[in-house]
């Protein structure tokens, strides 16, 4: 044959070290070679599929059940399907968790099974990715945003809104209303509200007060306008400015007094130009809004400004991992 693979394939190996389940029981162990094509016959495989990489070994598969007289399986090839910046190869997921760069197969960076489900993207989101990319030999590397596309269609319209708050500073506002405010849990789903107590002391993004000149007027989202009065490093002040909602005025989130100091998880690439990214894990501390603690174990809900996260609640603590904006 022309193939090299058929040039004395190694169909068998002894190994004299002890085997973990069968001890020092048996020394000659098949190879894949071997092992694959008698297994799938006698099992009642049909349709063995298996990365491309092995098609030179196809003829050494069908050579074998020939001369075994076994049953031929239709054999089915197709290419790795590889994500940018993310391992999927199991030998390198192992030594990455081997090193302690990883906590596990359900570490929430990888694209493992174990691991999307902690980060928040769903079983549907899964399955109609991988239908959307179909069976090809050809060589294909996709991103995780285009997973992450599918999954927001389908968590956006079933997702309970809330307000966090990440890197907070103090706001102070003068003059203000004391409300008892009704906010929905979603702008357009029926899912029911919440009611926030208000007085004059919130909390907002630090990140938009540093855009901000004293004299700017934005809105407290779902809430009433306020005007920035004084700007200073731990507190801001600011004062009571209507309910009129303003053409493209800036409307921004925010918690009382009263709220929940929590912790997000971001998840980034793990490769970076083929080498380990050690800020593949970034944690960002805010407070979310107290209606909060109400959330199941696993709810994936949405921050709003912020992104869709799956809650985790572990000892008693509240985490949340960040699924993708």
């Amino acid at each position: 044959s022309k193939n090299t693979a058929m040039r004395d394939p190694t169909l068998f190996r002894i190994v004299d070290a002890e085997h973990p389940l069968q001890g020092y029981r048996y020394r000659v162990w098949p190879t894949y070679d071997f092992a694959g094509a008698v297994e799938d016959s006698l099992s009642g495989v049909t349709h063995p599929f298996r990365t491309k990489e092995y098609e030179l070994r196809d003829e050494v598969y069908f050579y074998l059940l020939e001369k075994l007289n076994l049953r031929k399986p239709h054999l089915m090839e197709f290419s790795r399907l590889s994500i940018e910046g993310l391992p999927v190869s199991k030998r390198i997921i192992k030594r990455l968790i081997d090193d302690g760069k990883l906590t596990g197969f359900d570490d929430f960076r990888l694209p493992t099974l174990r691991g999307l489900r902690r980060r928040g993207i769903v079983p549907e989101a899964i399955r109609k990715f991988v239908l959307s990319q179909g069976i090809s030999k050809t060589e294909s590397t996709v991103t995780m945003d285009q997973l992450e596309a599918v999954n927001r269609k389908i968590i956006d319209g079933i997702s309970k809104r809330f307000f966090f708050v990440p890197n907070p500073i103090k706001l102070v506002v003068r003059d203000a209303p004391h409300l008892r405010k009704r906010l929905r849990y979603h702008p357009t789903k029926e899912m029911g509200f919440r009611i926030v107590e208000t007085g004059s002391i919130f909390f907002i993004p630090r990140d938009d007060v540093v855009k901000m000149e004293e004299g700017t007027t934005f809105r407290l989202k779902d809430l009433y306008n306020v005007r920035l009065v004084e700007k200073g490093d731990e507190e801001i002040f600011a004062e009571y400015a209507g309910e009129k909602l303003e053409k493209d005025m800036e409307k921004i989130q925010w918690v009382t007094e009263n709220h929940i100091d929590i912790t997000v998880k971001i998840p980034g690439l793990i490769f970076v130009d083929g080498r380990y990214n050690p800020e593949s894990l970034k944690e960002v501390r805010g407070f979310v809004e107290e209606d909060f603690k109400k959330v199941e174990d696993g709810e994936i809900v949405q921050f709003e400004r912020f992104g869709f996260v799956r809650v985790e609640k572990r000892s008693g603590r509240l985490e949340c991992i960040l699924a993708h904006k």
